[in-house]
């Protein structure tokens, strides 16, 4: 059902390229792949806060779900939320900085399936795989809508 998901565990300690102000090479160019699953944690579990990203693309790219199929068997694109990973870092590097345990989930470019409609796509299963306080989903807003960026726990059933 899911293009294999390659899984990453990224260092916190690799986030930044301090001269730059840019992610670290590394995490960027996880960041510009296609269907990577990024972790990133501080602290042990219970985590107090959990930052989910499920549509991150790279910069420019308007596009995910290129090869998804809906129940007929037709090409559903879903739209991507270009570089919202970078505000999720910044999130999660302030919770960092004052020592707060979290992780840090982002699915880069899924191509063949919306990562937080389906419970059990490898996005899902992460972010619910340990208790947390507090979950929050990223999510960029594109022109057609009245905000920028969109911080929500989702409204599926």
């Amino acid at each position: 059902m899911y293009t294999k998901v390659q899984i990453h565990h990224v260092n916190p300690h690799l986030l930044w390229h301090m001269e730059e102000y840019v992610p670290h090479p590394t995490l960027a160019n996880l960041l510009s792949a296609r269907d990577r699953l990024i972790i990133i944690s501080h602290g042990s579990p219970p985590y107090r806060v959990v930052l989910g990203v499920p549509h991150h693309t790279a910069g420019g790219v308007w596009q995910i779900c290129e090869q998804r199929r809906d129940k007929h068997g037709h090409i559903k694109p879903r739209p991507g939320d270009d570089n919202v990973a970078l505000y999720a870092l910044a999130a999660f590097s302030a919770l960092k900085a004052r020592n707060i345990p979290g992780k840090l989930v982002i699915m880069a470019h899924a191509t063949t399936h919306d990562p937080n409609k389906l419970p059990d796509s490898p996005y899902c299963q992460e972010i619910f795989s340990q208790e947390t306080v507090l979950l929050f989903e990223c999510h960029a807003a594109g022109p057609r809508r009245r905000l920028d960026l969109e911080l929500s726990a989702g409204s599926n059933p």
